[in-house]
């Protein structure tokens, strides 16, 4: 279950997002630097940077939302017996990822694997959750994922090359 401010702060693109994979938990935090809301999540099975399509990591690095979708829209995969909103929740927040294709932020239909590793890369909160998220970011939101720190030493020189953390 999200901790959320009681009065939250409508998406402009200015809120940013952190996505801590040590932690297994996303927060979200307004222009000033406050914490509106902090939510558990589910990540990539595998420890470190995604390094190639199919590694089951998260990428780590700093993206931006490049689309909200709106899942009950996609067409059905015919080899499922689930719809593709009972699979990845009410919306799906793509993340620009230069590298990769198809990573970005959505529910669950099983939210009872949050937090955990489980998944092929994309970060997971539970449906619920997603729906506070949503209003509280947009296309263009900044999201920073963090390294796992202590699992693989190679996947922090990527980040602490960056001086704003």
């Amino acid at each position: 279950m999200a901790t959320l401010r009681a009065q939250e702060e409508k998406a402009d693109g200015t809120n940013r997002v952190i996505v801590s994979k040590q932690d297994m938990r996303i927060t979200v935090l307004c222009p000033r630097g406050d914490t509106l809301a902090v939510f558990p999540i589910a990540c990539g099975r595998n420890y470190g940077d995604k390094q190639q399509e199919w590694d089951f990591r998260t990428p780590e690095g700093h993206f931006v939302i490049e689309s909200v979708e709106d899942t009950s829209l996609w067409p059905r995969d015919s080899t499922r017996q689930e719809t593709p909103g009972e699979i990845y929740g009410p919306r799906f927040f793509r993340l620009k990822t230069p590298d990769f294709t198809g990573i970005g932020i959505h529910g669950t239909a099983t939210p009872q694997v949050i937090p955990g590793r489980i998944t092929m890369g994309c970060i997971r909160l539970s449906n619920e959750d997603l729906k506070a998220f949503s209003r509280l970011v947009d296309v263009d939101t900044r999201v920073d994922i963090l390294p796992d720190k202590g699992r693989e030493r190679g996947s922090l020189s990527k980040l602490a090359r960056d001086d704003d953390y």
